[in-house]
C-alpha cells in the first residue's frame, strides 16, 4: 500500500521467481501503511516500519525486522506513545549495517530513532523535526521537513547526530 487506511490490514508478499507468484509473508493488522517504509540491507535484513493511524488503540507503529530474506518476522520497535505518533522513513546506514535510522513525528512525539545493534535496541537521538523524507550520503542525511518546524530539509550529520542546519522553504 502507499497510504493508510484505518480498517485496512497490509500484507507483505514474497516472490522467488522474478514476480510470476507470490506467497503472503507478513499479515499487519491494525490499519498500516508500509509501501515507503522498506529498509534492505547487504545481509538481506529486512525491515519494515508501520506508518500507523495516529489513534490506534493497538498502539500500531512497529518496526518489524526479518533475519532470513523476508520469511519470518519479528516485531523490534513499539513506541510507547499511544497517540500522535508516526512512523516515516527507514533507512540502513550506508557504512554500517548494524545503523538504522527511523524518523517518526506527528505534532508531539516527532524526531529521529537510531539503532546501533541491527534493530534489537533503539534510541531517540534527535528531537525538535518532523522529518518525512530521507536522502543519504555516507556523512549526514538530508531530511524532508513536513510541518514542524515548518516545511523545508535538516542536514543531519551522522557521525554526531546533530542537526547542522536547517534550509526552511
Amino acid at each position: 500500500v502507499d497510504r493508510w487506511e484505518k480498517e485496512a490490514n497490509a500484507k507483505i508478499w514474497l516472490s522467488e521467481d522474478g514476480g510470476k507468484t507470490f506467497e503472503k509473508m507478513l499479515n499487519i493488522q491494525s490499519g498500516a501503511a508500509v509501501g515507503w517504509n522498506f529498509a534492505i540491507d547487504k545481509n538481506e535484513n529486512v525491515f519494515v516500519s508501520e506508518y500507523g493511524y495516529k489513534q490506534l488503540p493497538d498502539n500500531a507503529r512497529r518496526i518489524y525486522r526479518s533475519q532470513d530474506g523476508g520469511y519470518t518476522w519479528e516485531i523490534v520497535y513499539s513506541p510507547k506513545e499511544k497517540n500522535d505518533y508516526h512512523n516515516h522513513r527507514i533507512i540502513i546506514d550506508n557504512q554500517n549495517p548494524d545503523i538504522i535510522y527511523q524518523s517518526v513525528g506527528d505534532w508531539r512525539h516527532h524526531g529521529i530513532l537510531k539503532s546501533k545493534d541491527g534493530g534489537d535496541s533503539w534510541t531517540k537521538v534527535i528531537s525538535g523535526i518532523h522529518p518525512t523524507g530521507a536522502l543519504q550520503f555516507d556523512d549526514y542525511i538530508l531530511w524532508s521537513l513536513d510541518n514542524y518546524p515548518g516545511p523545508g530539509i535538516a542536514w543531519h550529520d551522522k557521525k554526531t547526530d546533530t542537526i547542522k542546519s536547517i534550509y526552511h522553504l
